[in-house]
C-alpha cells in the first residue's frame, strides 16, 4: 500500500494538467486526523514548478515517468492526472485513503486491470465495481468514479476494504462535517502542498532525532506555496504548552547554528546559505512557527551556484555512487532523444 500511496502521490507531483486540484474537505473522511494534499495546477503555474519541471533534470524525469506509464498503462501522468489528496484516522497504513481527479482517459486503463495487474479480481458492490490486486505483499482496493467537474474521474485506493466503502460513501453523500486535521487550518491562496496531522505521536514509529522532536508535537501543519515572486514555506508545530515549545525552539535554533557552521566551511554547501537567510523561527503561544520566504531570484541563483560547483568539480573526485547517478542520467537523456538521434550517438 506504502508503493501505491507514493506512487499515486509521485505522479501527481510530477504531472501537467489544465485543471484545479485545491483541496476538497467534502471528500476527506470526517474522523481523518491526517492529510496530505498536492495541488497540481499550482504547481505547474508557479515558477519554481516551471523551473523544476521544464528544466533539464525535470525533463528527464518526466520522460521517464510519461513513457513508463503510458507503456504499461496507456495513460500519460503528464496529461491525465490532477491532484491527489492522501488522509486517515490512524498510524495504520493499511487504513489510509489515496485520493486523485484524472481525466476520463483514466476509463481505458482501468478496463484493462485484468491484463496490466498480476492476481487482478473484480468484487461487485451494488452497483459499483472495486478492483483488487496484490501488490507486493499487501492487498489493494481501488474504485473510480465520475467527478464534478466535466470530464473528471475521482479514484480511490485503499488497502482496507471497509476503508474504501467508507470514501465510496463520502463521495456519493458528502457532507458538512470537517475532518479533525482541517479544522482551521486550510492552505493559504498559491498553496501546492499542504500536510496537517493532529496527534502526531501516534504517527511515529521510527525512533530517531526527527521522531524525538516531534514527540513533543501535538499536531503539525506544513503549507508550502508560492505567492507573487516568492516561494513560502510555514510550518505550525504546536506543542502541550509554552515550555515545550520554547525546548523546541532551543532545538531547531541549535540545529541551525549547526548547519550554517557546517555550510561555511564546505564551499558546495554555502550556496545553501541564501536559503538559511530566508528562515525565520518563533514561538507562539504554544507553537514552534518556522517560516521561510526566498524570492525566485534567490532560488534561482542558489541552483546556479550549485550547478557550476558540480561542474567544477573534477571527475576522478566523485565516487562510486556518484558515478553510478551519472550512468544514470546517461541513460534517461537516451530515452528522450529521437530514435535516429540515439542510433547517431
Amino acid at each position: 500500500m506504502r508503493r501505491s500511496m507514493m506512487s499515486a502521490a509521485m505522479l501527481t507531483v510530477c504531472a501537467g494538467s489544465a485543471f484545479a486540484g485545491p483541496l476538497v474537505p467534502e471528500r476527506v473522511l470526517p474522523d481523518a486526523k491526517w492529510v496530505l494534499h498536492v495541488d497540481v495546477e499550482a504547481i505547474v503555474n508557479s515558477n519554481i514548478g516551471r523551473m523544476l519541471l521544464n528544466g533539464e533534470m525535470g525533463a528527464k524525469i518526466r520522460a521517464e515517468v510519461s513513457e513508463e506509464m503510458v507503456r504499461e498503462m496507456g495513460i500519460d501522468p503528464l496529461k491525465d492526472l490532477r491532484g491527489v489528496t492522501i488522509f486517515g484516522h490512524s498510524e495504520e497504513e493499511t487504513q489510509a485513503l489515496v485520493l486523485f481527479s484524472a481525466t476520463n482517459a483514466i476509463d481505458a486503463p482501468l478496463a484493462r486491470l485484468f491484463e496490466i495487474v498480476p492476481n487482478y479480481s473484480a468484487i461487485r458492490e451494488g452497483e459499483r465495481v472495486v478492483h483488487t490486486w496484490r501488490d507486493e505483499e499487501e492487498t489493494v482496493y481501488a474504485y473510480a468514479a465520475p467527478g464534478a467537474a466535466a470530464g473528471e474521474r475521482v479514484v480511490l485506493l485503499s488497502g482496507n476494504i471497509d476503508e474504501l466503502r467508507r470514501g465510496i460513501l463520502r463521495l456519493e453523500v458528502g457532507g458538512a462535517e470537517v475532518a479533525p486535521a482541517l479544522k482551521g487550518h486550510t492552505p493559504a491562496p498559491g498553496s501546492f502542498f499542504f500536510v496537517s496531522a493532529e496527534q502526531v505521536p501516534g504517527l511515529i514509529g521510527d525512533d530517531n532525532h526527527a521522531s524525538a522532536f516531534l514527540r513533543y508535537a501535538q499536531s503539525v501543519v506544513l503549507d508550502v506555496g508560492e505567492h507573487g515572486n516568492e516561494l513560502r514555506a510555514t510550518a505550525r508545530v504546536t506543542a502541550s504548552g509554552a515550555e515545550d515549545a520554547t525546548t523546541m525552539l532551543h532545538v531547531v535554533q541549535g540545529m541551525m547554528a549547526l548547519g550554517r557552521m557546517a555550510a561555511s566551511s564546505e564551499p558546495e554547501m554555502q550556496p545553501l546559505l541564501k536559503i538559511a537567510d530566508g528562515c525565520r523561527v518563533n514561538t507562539d503561544g504554544a507553537a514552534l512557527v518556522l517560516s521561510l520566504s526566498l524570492d525566485f531570484a534567490t532560488i534561482t541563483q542558489v541552483i546556479h551556484e550549485i550547478e557550476e560547483h558540480e561542474q567544477a568539480e573534477e571527475p576522478d573526485a566523485a565516487d562510486a555512487e556518484d558515478e553510478a547517478i551519472r550512468e544514470d542520467l546517461k541513460k534517461l537523456d537516451k530515452i528522450g532523444k529521437p530514435a535516429k538521434k540515439r542510433e547517431a550517438d
